[in-house]
Parts: structure tokens; C-alpha cells; sequence
């Protein structure tokens, strides 16, 4: 179920509009970015059918990296400059405007966690996020920083990596999920965020 809170008309399509172009941009920029390398690989050598069917699980991994990238960038630009709030409690009245103006830690949690959604969504990304390679390049593609020690890996989600230190040699199980918030509606239909 989605909740909205009261206000302009206008303000809700917009900002719909603009998630899904924070989502959106990174995912076609890195496919840009893609088709200029096969593009340019084709320049140098002839390209086959048959070689590019070969070659697209590297061509997507290529992909998946520059979007991972991408993301981190994006993510890390918005959360130093709005990090996500110790607490925060929205009364059920309150305008749209009022919280934008007041807290915008609030928009920069939204965004990791619908970023986490996306990339937990993408095939393959829980064998790289394995490796020690892709680990910390996952982990900053949906959160702002992320503390991880000297040869850490997850096998689970961790939904807040800003706010979750990872120490030297730690494993984290499969199935396992680390949460360090918590975000719940009141009756009135105000909300109420708290993280670690």
C-alpha cells in the first residue's frame, strides 16, 4: 500500500517524476556507456552474432558495474549533503512543503531504500556482491558510505550500510538481513523514522 501525504497536487506527480529520474538516469547512462564500449570494441574487430552472444554476460557484468558506479555517485553526492536523520517524526497533518523545507535526511533515506529495491532486483547481483571486488561497490550503490573491514562479505541484505560497521573477517550469512532503522506509521498518519 502507498502513502501519501496531504498536500499540493502538484507536488506528488512531481516528485514521483523525480525518483524515478534519480532511478532511471543511472540505469540508461550506464547502458550508454556500454553500447560506446561494444561500439568501439566493434570498430577494432569484427563482431559476429555468435560473438556477441558469447561475450553478453561479460558485456552485462560491464553494464552492471557502471551502473553500480553511477549509482554510488549519485547516492554519496545526495547523502553528504542531506544525511539520513537520527529521528524524525512527520504529525499526520503535515503539508508535503514542511517536510522537504524542514528535513530533507527523510528524502535521502526514501532514495537509498528504493535504490536498495532496485539493485536487489537485478539479476546476478547477489553472486558479485560476494566477491570482494563488487562488495563495497554494491554496498555504495544504494547508501551514502559504508564501513566495511578488511575482507568482510554478506551473503545477506544490509540495508543500511551508513549506518552499520562491518569489522575485519566478518561474514554474513545468507537469509540474514541487517536493519538499522525503523520506520512506522501512527495512527493519525504521521510517520515516524528512527535509525541507529
Amino acid at each position: 500500500m502507498r502513502h501519501r501525504l496531504p498536500g499540493s497536487s502538484i507536488l506528488g506527480p512531481v516528485s514521483d517524476l523525480a525518483t524515478v529520474a534519480l532511478l532511471l538516469a543511472p540505469l540508461v547512462v550506464a547502458a550508454a556507456i556500454t553500447a560506446g564500449l561494444v561500439a568501439l570494441a566493434g570498430r577494432v574487430m569484427a563482431w559476429s552474432w555468435y560473438l556477441a552472444l558469447v561475450l553478453s554476460p561479460v558485456i552485462y557484468v560491464v553494464w552492471l558495474w557502471v551502473f553500480l558506479v553511477l549509482s554510488g555517485l549519485i547516492v554519496g553526492a545526495i547523502g553528504r549533503r542531506h544525511p539520513k536523520p537520527r529521528f524524525r517524526a512527520i504529525p499526520g497533518q503535515t503539508h508535503v512543503r514542511a517536510v522537504l523545507k524542514d528535513d530533507l535526511g527523510v528524502i535521502t533515506a526514501i532514495v537509498c531504500y528504493r535504490r536498495l529495491a532496485l539493485v536487489q532486483g537485478l539479476p546476478f547481483i547477489h553472486v558479485i556482491s560476494a566477491m570482494p571486488l563488487f562488495f563495497r561497490t554494491v554496498l555504495r550503490a544504494y547508501s551514502p558510505s559504508a564501513t566495511i573491514g578488511h575482507g568482510g562479505v554478506s551473503w545477506g541484505v544490509i540495508y543500511d550500510p551508513d549506518l552499520t560497521s562491518i569489522g575485519d573477517q566478518v561474514v554474513i550469512g545468507g537469509g540474514a538481513v541487517v536493519v538499522a532503522h525503523s520506520l512506522s506509521m501512527r495512527p493519525d498518519g504521521g510517520l515516524v523514522y528512527v535509525s541507529a
